[in-house]
């Protein structure tokens, strides 16, 4: 926090010192075409009360573009904590869910048994809308098209899973249906899905982390 805060007055007074820099050119360029009108009998000599008037003026302008600046640079570094958090969080859900997605892959590779909870569901649209298009300057498209597919995916598990479990019910008094292999086909299934969610998982921690770890 002490490296961030330092960084912010040195990006402050950079910007503030380009700002008067550039004005500083200006009013010299103001006060060439000054003094030329001045010898051609153009125009009178400045006074010192005007001089002074000058400096005030210079003086006043360069508070205020350092007030803005710094103002400025806090309302980004907020901006950008609010970002940051956000990618922490859902690093945390990505990882919750892949978890449960383990968990789930055992259930199915036995027979008749199911999870007593549903997928862990990530609220994407949150995320969507939150997240910025650039995070330190990396883009965040696609991690936004992960978790977006991911969302499909569980949406499709959490489906799958219950018209298997109504299958697997049918099926214990309708032995056509059980000989079938119908519901061993639904289980099957279920865990190839699973399988297509976790290089989904691994691919959005892989773009958070990289966002997270640069500079």
């Amino acid at each position: 926090m002490k490296k961030n805060n330092c960084n912010l007055m040195a990006t402050t007074f950079l910007k503030t010192a380009i700002a008067l820099g550039i004005f500083f050119i200006l009013l010299v360029f103001m006060w060439l075409i000054y003094l030329l009108l001045s010898l051609l009998g153009i125009i009178f000599p400045i006074e010192k009360e005007n001089l002074n008037l000058v400096i005030t003026i210079i003086s006043t302008f360069g508070t205020a573009v350092y007030i803005y600046e710094n103002e400025k640079v806090e309302r980004e570094e907020i901006e950008r904590e609010k970002q940051l958090d956000l990618l922490k969080i859902l690093t945390e859900e990505l990882r919750f869910l892949e978890t449960n997605l383990n968990a789930y892959k055992k259930t199915f590779s036995g027979e008749r048994t199911y999870p007593a909870y549903e997928l862990w569901d990530i609220d994407v649209s949150t995320y969507l809308k939150a997240i910025r298009y650039k995070v330190k300057n990396l883009e965040t498209l696609n991690l936004k098209k992960s978790i977006i597919k991911i969302k499909d995916k569980v949406l499709l598990l959490n489906n799958l899973i219950k018209e298997t479990k109504e299958l697997d019910i049918r099926s214990s008094t309708e032995r056509t249906i059980r000989d079938g292999g119908f519901v061993k086909m639904h289980r099957d299934n279920l865990i190839k899905i699973i399988d297509e969610v976790s290089p989904l998982i691994n691919n959005s921690l892989k773009e958070v982390q990289k966002i997270l770890n640069s500079k």
